[in-house]
């Protein structure tokens, strides 16, 4: 049975493949935005931005709210637990 996938011969051999690999992909790339108009160049860059400002925004802010509940869930609970220990009259 032929290997799909051969194990590179050096690693100069692989570095060869992944230069050719990130070259051929830049070239798509720039052809793809030769391509397009300046207009529409400029919209991929707002949104590209907002991307970048906002996600980790909203990344940051969902952590900073989840630990506030576990924190106050944790308070609550052993607050909970002190006041059903001790004794009823």
């Amino acid at each position: 049975m032929k290997d799909i996938n051969p194990p590179p011969r050096s690693l100069g051999s692989l570095f060869d493949e992944i230069g050719r690999a990130c070259s051929s992909t830049a070239r798509f790339v720039l052809r793809t935005l030769q391509r397009l108009s300046w207009p529409a160049i400029l919209l991929g860059c707002v949104l590209l931005a907002l991307i970048v400002t906002v996600l980790p925004l909203a990344i940051m802010l969902f952590v900073i709210f989840l630990l506030i509940k576990l924190f106050t869930g944790q308070c609550g609970a052993s607050a909970a637990a002190r006041r059903d220990t001790t004794p009823q009259q």
